[in-house]
């Protein structure tokens, strides 16, 4: 727990450029063993390697650690996030309203 507690710390402190420089190399890392990973998950999960994992799973990974990236420099991972889906307090509403409460 002191090791978890230091490191998110040190996270904390860790300018976003740095979090966005170490995704985005991640990824290109990632990319660069395409063959070599695929070939492992492959062997671990019998995934076919075309098109599931080298044209399907590695590039969602590699995409969502640019994502990453980017919305660690534009802040908006730290936004709260609301979905409208028609739901409000668990009362149906239209997009935009409010949700009612009737009398009893």
């Amino acid at each position: 727990m002191t090791a978890a507690t230091a490191a998110a710390d040190a996270l904390r402190e860790t300018p976003m450029e740095r979090i966005a420089q170490f995704l985005r190399r991640f990824a290109d890392r990632i990319e660069a063993r395409t063959a070599e990973i695929v070939d492992m998950a492959n062997a671990e999960t019998a995934l076919a390697k075309s098109p599931r994992l080298a044209e399907v799973e590695l590039p969602r990974t590699t995409n969502q650690l640019r994502q990453a990236a980017d919305a660690a420099l534009e802040g908006s991972w730290a936004l709260p996030t609301m979905r409208n889906s028609g739901w409000e307090g668990g009362t149906m509403c239209s997009p935009g309203a409010s949700a009612r409460t009737t009398g009893a």
